[in-house]
């Protein structure tokens, strides 16, 4: 569908003014080149877009008149980006579907957040993007899969054509294109509100988070942890997996499964839903990580830490690990790294210092003594990290370690952790020796290079030496500079006579013969 569209110009990722379109105000929440490609040889194209409440609206520049209009009310997005290199997602509606390829993982990572939020609401806030693993939504990427797999919608085998099919990046829900908007807000929880009413309240008052079970899609070797029977099916969707201790269950023996999730082989390593929770409006931090805590009388949740740092009751010997990684250490191999510790731990402890830095993260879980902290990059993403530790006074209780991505991993090594790290796959293990690691202290060193005392009066008196000198130069006469010159040449005759054997121009005598 084409449209007028006389929204005012702006740069890129800023919330323009409002603008009439067809008689109605609408506010263009997001704009700025894209590339998109074309059906045609799928050639890219430099295109401009306006994105407004369910809309989003593009052109050949910025200064067109006639704007194409896509409908958002019905919108998936997904990325689709070639080993994670190339920054491209894809927009998805039942009458659309666009390619669009951003400069940066960043700004694509905007545009994504901006367009699901977009469209089912009328307003966006520019930093929406920092808590969007709280929404619920699925984090959508396209890829093909090898084994017989199904849509978790439909409950349909999806395509062996490559990238045919859409799984979310923390839960594994799997989705056709056109079935992904239909798909339920059931991604993996990561706070207090996300888990809702199916919180368990122990006798005491301790809270505790049950199973978290997703149908279907079940390891080939998946048993029953009940009767202890193979469990899963690669004809059909059947049977259920718990998205955080791994357990598997058949469909009628899942009622016998105990109620409560143990976390898992990473437990020690993990954040529980229980612990994060909301500050309120007014503060500056719109979310905070606490130790669990236990409800109170008046049926509210006790969200701060004691003071001094000591942990609430029921607590104790909870060590979690905050992650940050580099997606772009290790030629783009950090993406991978993120998503497989979303699977693993909560996905609001894994953070991308490409997009914001390690600051939310550090202040978001400051209230944990001891803090353990995992930098999955090169020896200068960790002296970044490092460096916020000392800025926000958290290197007291922050215990740092290393898992080395790309090059320059000379920490890692001295440490005891290798050179490089390239399989994913490793990553249950390596949290395990992480948390059985032993701490060594490191001395980190702050040079200033300054000018001392002494030495400024030396060169002040050098300076003032010379200064003295060439104003003498300058001040002497042009007799002195005559006569030296005459010197000069006087000198050059009585060596040029000397080597002609002149008597009058030496005292060398000559033998006489008689």
């Amino acid at each position: 569908m084409r449209g007028e569209c006389n929204g005012q110009d702006g740069d890129y990722g800023r919330l323009a003014c409002a603008s009439a379109c067809g008689g109605v105000v609408c506010v263009c929440v997001k704009e700025g080149s894209l590339l998109k490609q074309t059906s045609s040889f799928q050639r890219w194209k430099k295109r401009y877009f306006r994105l407004k409440p369910r809309k989003l609206y593009y052109a050949k520049d910025s200064k067109s008149v006639i704007f194409e209009e896509i409908d958002l009310t019905e919108l998936s997005v997904a990325e689709c980006s070639t080993k994670n290199a190339n920054h491209s997602f894809q927009i998805i509606t039942p009458f659309r579907r666009l390619i669009l390829c951003a400069e940066t993982r960043k700004e694509m990572e905007d545009w994504i957040s901006a367009l699901k939020s977009v469209c089912n609401k009328d307003f966006y806030e520019g930093t929406e993007h920092q808590q969007d693993f709280l929404s619920g939504q699925h984090n959508w990427y396209v890829t093909s899969h090898a084994r017989p797999t199904y849509c978790n919608v439909c409950k349909e085998a999806l395509s062996g054509v490559t990238s045919h099919g859409l799984s979310c990046e923390v839960c594994k829900f799997k989705a056709h294109k056109r079935c992904a908007v239909k798909s339920p807000s059931n991604c993996k929880w990561t706070t207090l509100a996300s888990v809702g009413k199916d919180i368990i309240e122990d006798e005491d008052g301790t809270l505790t988070m049950p199973h978290q079970w997703m149908e279907g899609n079940l390891p080939v070797s998946a048993k029953c942890n009940v009767c202890d029977r193979t469990c899963g099916s690669v004809l059909r969707l059947q049977d259920w997996r718990c998205l955080w201790c791994r357990a598997t269950t058949h469909a009628a023996c899942r009622s016998q499964h105990p109620v409560q999730c143990p976390l898992g082989v990473c437990r020690t390593s993990i954040v529980p839903p229980t612990a994060l929770h909301s500050t309120g409006g007014g503060s500056e931090e719109p979310w905070e990580a606490v130790l669990p805590a236990r409800r109170s009388s008046g049926g509210g949740s006790q969200g701060v830490a004691q003071p001094g740092g000591q942990p609430p009751p029921g607590a104790v010997g909870s060590t979690p690990l905050l992650v940050f990684v580099n997606s772009k250490s290790g030629n783009n191999q950090g993406v991978r790294f993120i998503r497989r510790f979303k699977q693993l731990l909560n996905p609001a402890q894994v953070f991308d210092l490409m997009n914001g830095g390690p600051g939310l993260g550090l202040r978001m879980f400051r209230a944990f003594v001891p803090l353990r902290v995992l930098v999955c990059a090169g020896d200068g993403s960790v002296s970044w990290v490092l460096s916020e530790m000392d800025r926000l006074a958290l290197h007291r209780q922050c215990q740092t370690g290393v898992l080395p991505l790309g090059t320059g991993n000379d920490l890692a090594r001295v440490l005891g952790w290798g050179s490089v790290c390239d399989d994913d796959a490793q990553l249950p293990q390596l949290l395990e020796k992480y948390a059985r690691a032993t701490p060594r202290l490191l001395d980190r060193y702050c040079l200033v290079a300054s000018l001392c005392k002494v030495l400024n009066e030396k060169l002040d008196s050098l300076l003032k030496t010379l200064k003295e000198e060439s104003l003498a130069t300058e001040q002497a006469g042009p007799k002195e500079a005559r006569s030296s010159s005459s010197e000069m040449r006087s000198g050059a005759a009585k060596d040029a006579g000397t080597e002609k054997g002149d008597p009058k121009a030496g005292s060398v005598k000559t033998p006489t013969v008689r």
